[in-house]
């Protein structure tokens, strides 16, 4: 088989295993939230929200330290997964000849 058909095949195959995946994970998150990490750590940040909400004078700043943490791991996280792709790219279209 020429590498093209090859391509023709195997990309949009990779594309619909990858969305009946996340269509699958959806409907699981839905239906039973208590079986994925997702709604588990949902159910979780509900319970903390409450908890900080009870007790607002004793916890003060610590809900907004918190997001702020958050938030500035996912920004470092992300920052990283774009540095490693541009160096992936790089690396595969700088082909030795």
């Amino acid at each position: 088989m020429e590498l093209k058909v090859l391509d023709y095949i195997l990309v949009p195959a990779g594309l619909l295993l990858m969305v009946t995946y996340h269509l699958w994970l959806l409907c699981r998150i839905v239906k039973q939230p208590n079986k994925t990490v997702i709604g588990i750590n949902s159910i979780n940040r509900r319970f903390w929200v409450q908890a900080m909400m009870e007790d607002a004078p004793k916890n003060g700043v610590l809900p907004v330290q918190t997001l702020r943490n958050n938030i500035m791991a996912s920004t470092l996280l992300a920052s990283t997964a774009i540095t490693l792709c541009s160096l992936i790219a790089l690396l595969m279209t700088s082909g030795t000849k």
